[in-house]
């Protein structure tokens, strides 16, 4: 009998550091031979992979490098199959380019750009403020559709550090600089 897979490759958003299992059920007479590749390299056991015997691929703590397609090929000397994962590695957002966009005497107007994409979705921002010299960071929540924001309220000729941090289902990113402003 014909190699065939009974499994359906599909995509997956997955999140980093986490364990993955994907299926390769197959049927064929004699048993087949399973292949696994991934950026057309063959996959063999090792700490990072394991191939179950009834086909499964596990990987482990997944992280950026294991993202793109994953073939699962079965064959034996009557036919051949195959099928594709498309693996979408989540990370925590990078935070947004924050910018001073306008400076009244009491508020400042920030505006930002992001880096949306389908390994980072951004379900919000986290705006932290406070006056330089001391003090504890003040935070606020940001609409994340928002691309500015007016922070009110600010004590004329008084040194403020802002930075502003964007967060996903997997996490919060890391800032990367503070804005300081008088």
């Amino acid at each position: 009998m014909r190699a065939r897979i009974v499994s359906f490759g599909e995509i997956l958003a997955v999140p980093w550091k986490t364990n993955l299992v994907l299926d390769c059920l197959h049927v064929g007479e004699p048993r087949p031979n399973v292949l696994w590749q991934h950026r057309m390299r063959s996959i063999r056991d090792n700490s990072k992979h394991q191939i179950f015997p009834n086909g499964s691929l596990s990987i482990q703590t997944l992280g950026e490098a294991d993202q793109g397609d994953y073939t699962c090929s079965v064959q034996n000397s009557h036919g051949s199959d195959q099928i594709v994962f498309e693996i979408i590695v989540q990370i925590p957002p990078v935070s947004p380019n924050l910018r001073i966009q306008n400076l009244t005497h009491t508020d400042v107007d920030l505006a930002w750009r992001d880096r949306r994409s389908r390994k980072q979705p951004i379900l919000g921002y986290t705006m932290n403020y406070r006056k330089t010299t001391h003090g504890n960071w003040d935070t606020m929540d940001v609409d994340p559709l928002s691309h500015s924001h007016w922070l009110q309220d600010m004590k004329c000729g008084t040194n403020y550090s802002i930075y502003m941090t964007a967060y996903n289902h997997v996490g919060s990113g890391t800032f990367i600089f503070a804005i300081d402003y008088s």
